[in-house]
């Protein structure tokens, strides 16, 4: 049996030696996709009937997956990105950036100390949006417009850090889970084995429609990403 390389890409040649590095985005997304495909299968195969206990709960477990799995491949590719372009994103001029400033303040700019450390600023940060409105700046000389695809991907993170992060809240103080509700706006259909009544978040809110969205909403992006 041949052995799999753990080998993803070849980046570059130095002092005669091959440079190499992991890739994990395409994998999160074929997680994300395999998942939100399980959940549609219960979902279809209960139209009429009540889900079993194990069945919802592998349902629920698969939909949480997909969520998760969708805002991992956006958060891979960045910094595949980011590595990839060390040396360029490192001589950018971006951090004193009127658009930049306007927007993030002088963060960005206190957190770089030498003009040569912002690849290393990037990676380290965990605002999904500031990485990409930085490397789109980059790219484009423009933040991340604010359009549909921003809008998605703000409320895809929204959602699996409630996920990653789930603190329970009772139903009559909601506070975060009320503006996940709000923050829906007919993305997706709702999940159909919890009566009205129930909790949004984690249970009316987690179908297999919105386990389908987060992967579209990740994939197109990606795919709009790569053709810049």
């Amino acid at each position: 049996m041949n052995k799999i390389s753990c080998i993803s890409r070849l980046s570059c040649q130095s002092f005669g030696m091959m440079k190499t590095r992991a890739g994990f985005t395409k994998y999160h997304l074929f997680a994300a996709q395999n998942a939100a495909s399980t959940a549609s299968e219960i979902e279809n195969k209960y139209k009429s009937a009540t889900p079993s206990q194990n069945d919802l709960d592998l349902y629920l477990s698969q939909i949480s997956t997909a969520i998760i799995c969708s805002v991992a491949a956006l958060e891979s590719n960045i910094n595949e990105y980011i590595i990839d372009h060390k040396e360029h994103i490192d001589t950018a001029s971006v951090i004193s950036e009127p658009k930049v400033l306007k927007k993030y303040g002088k963060t960005p700019k206190k957190h770089v100390p030498n003009n040569n450390e912002l690849s290393k600023v990037l990676l380290q940060n965990t605002n999904l949006i500031f990485k990409y409105d930085i490397v789109w700046f980059i790219k484009k000389k423009d933040l991340l417009p604010e359009n549909k695809h921003k809008h998605d991907i703000r409320y895809l993170t929204k959602l699996r850090n409630a996920l990653t992060h789930f603190t329970p809240e009772w139903s009559n103080a909601l506070s975060k889970h009320i503006n996940l509700k709000k923050g829906r706006k007919n993305r997706f259909t709702l999940n159909p084995f919890y009566a009205p009544g129930s909790l949004f978040f984690p249970y009316h809110c987690l179908s297999a429609s919105c386990a389908m969205w987060s992967c579209k909403v990740s994939n197109e992006f990606l795919m709009l990403f790569k053709s810049l």
